[in-house]
């Protein structure tokens, strides 16, 4: 991705993704405030850093996160937008879902 000067801002959120579901919280701020940055309307990019500052228990930057998608899209729930089905791994699932919910989306 540093070398590709065409890299798209969701190969970033997907980077960030595969460190969280990892549990390499840490290393996933930085693809997600990349991605966040350069495509703040973009929601997995958005709930995702909402969801690793929960997680890492930074809860003041994951509610600011949370604000900021729910004021792009003030209809979003979990449930409605974010794809828990497409996980094979329930802990994967569950993981998500408590950083979610931690960063104060509705269900």
């Amino acid at each position: 991705m540093r070398m590709d000067p065409y890299d798209s801002p969701m190969a970033a959120c997907v980077l960030g993704a595969g460190y969280l579901l990892q549990e390499r919280f840490s290393e996933a701020i930085v693809p997600l405030l990349d991605c966040v940055a350069r495509a703040p309307h973009y929601l997995p990019g958005r709930y995702s850093l909402a969801g690793v500052y929960a997680l890492l228990g930074r809860i003041d930057e994951a509610r600011a996160q949370a604000s900021e998608l729910l004021r792009i899209v003030p209809n979003f729930t979990i449930s409605k937008f974010v794809p828990l089905g497409s996980f094979r791994n329930q802990s994967d699932v569950d993981l998500c879902l408590h950083g979610l919910q931690r960063a104060g989306f509705p269900q």
